[in-house]
């Protein structure tokens, strides 16, 4: 093999592990991200990672759509736990 093909596949080859690779990662913190449960969670995970010491490269969108949901799943929680709880208090178990 010539170097010049060997350089050209060692490239395809870096650029695509790197590619899988990062598409994994930002999966994975947009999951971590997606388990916070609170305004004050979502709030401290969105400073950690505009901290330039932390930076979330190509899963910044992911992490972004995940603090989306957790806020409205939070505010969705709070709007709404008084009316589940009586609710609850109504039903008998049997």
């Amino acid at each position: 093999m010539c170097v010049k093909a060997f350089f050209i596949l060692n490239s395809i080859v870096r650029s695509v592990f790197l590619h899988n690779f990062f598409s994994v990662w930002g999966m994975l913190l947009g999951i971590s991200v997606r388990g916070l449960q609170t305004l004050e969670e979502a709030n401290e995970a969105e400073r950690f990672f505009a901290d330039p010491e932390h930076p979330a490269g190509a899963a910044q969108r992911r992490i972004a759509q995940a603090l989306e949901a957790v806020r409205t799943n939070a505010v969705r929680l709070d709007r709404d736990r008084n009316a589940v709880a009586s609710f609850l208090d109504g039903v008998v178990v049997v």
